[in-house]
Formats: C-alpha cells, structure tokens, sequence
C-alpha cells in the first residue's frame, strides 16, 4: 500500500484523477479525525485541495461526491437509528408479555436462567418550584437549581398517605425484569 505522500509523487507528473483525489480525501477524513491537529495531515489535506486548484469542474465534481457520500451516510444513520428502534420496541413487548405472565402466577422455569422482578417507587411532581416565592441574597451572584427533594416527598406520601402533597406529587410504581444465571444446585 503506498502511503499519501508516495502517491503525491507519481500524481504531480501527470495529475490526480477524480477517483485518486476522492480516496485520498477520504484517507484525509480518517486521518483528520483521529488526529484533527497534526499539522502534517494538515498539510496533506492543503497539498490535495490543491492538485484540484484551477480546475473548477474538479472541485465541482469533489463538491457533488462529498455532498452524496454526507446524504447516503445520514440515510444510513437514520436506517439504523429505525432498527434501533424496532429492536427496543421487541425488548419492551417481550418485557410487557413476560411481566403480564409473571403477575397471572404462571411459574417459568429455565435451566440457565430465572425470572426475577424488581418493583420500584418513584416520585412525579406535577409543578414546578415556584421560583418567585425563594429569596436569594446572592441572587445575581450564585446559580441556584430548584428541585424538589423526591426521597423526602416519598417518604412523607408513604407516611401520610392523607397528605397535602397529593395535590402535586404521586408515587409511580413501576416494575423491571432481570435474568439472572441460576445458582448450581
């Protein structure tokens, strides 16, 4: 494999073609994207743009190729990003199917693994702070982030189930599932 400035030799005599400037721009991508700051891939980069100086249907033709390549790329992501979706999408059903098994009793056996449920409580507020009720002395010196203290909201809802705060918080219940390996026996 000869290396960009092998090439760079062998083109200066007769020109680059359009396809050795779109390879070597994009061992320059790869390059300049692990090391953005070296100046002698900088310099390649420079020495490239160059061999097109002056030849306009070059730098169009360039143009045109970089800018379907960036389209193709984020088709590709966007793909992708859909069956990263769809994929979640099976998790979270087979998640719902087996949680609905589990809470109608029905017992699951494996040989390598078992079914474990965890039940968690969570706080949702439903207001915000009311920011201009907090008086701050420092008020235009100091960055101050209100929020509400979720495990102390809890634990006052758990004890007083009666409580004022029902009319702006709740406990959420929700519920994961975990496969762990079974112990030998």
């Amino acid at each position: 494999m000869t290396t960009l400035s092998e090439s760079n030799d062998t083109e200066k005599k007769k020109g680059p073609t359009l396809p050795q400037l779109i390879e070597r721009m994009e061992q320059l991508d790869e390059l300049m994207f692990e090391a953005p700051d070296d100046p002698v891939v900088l310099q390649e980069h420079a020495e490239t743009l160059g061999l097109m100086q002056g030849k306009i249907d070059s730098y169009k033709d360039f143009f045109d190729y970089c800018e379907d390549r960036a389209a193709r790329l984020k088709e590709q992501i966007d793909e992708i990003a859909t069956r990263r979706k769809r994929v979640q999408g099976h998790a979270e059903r087979l998640k719902g199917f087996l949680l609905d098994r589990y809470e109608r009793g029905e017992v699951m056996n494996g040989e390598r693994y078992e079914l474990q449920v965890k039940t968690t409580k969570s706080v949702v507020t439903k207001m915000k702070i009311p920011t201009d009720e907090v008086d701050l002395n420092w008020g235009q010196f100091v960055r101050t982030k209100l929020e509400w203290n979720k495990s102390a909201i809890k634990k006052h809802l758990e004890e007083n189930p009666l409580s004022e705060f029902k009319e702006f918080a709740s406990i959420k219940e929700s519920k994961s599932i975990n496969f762990s390996p079974k112990k030998d026996v």
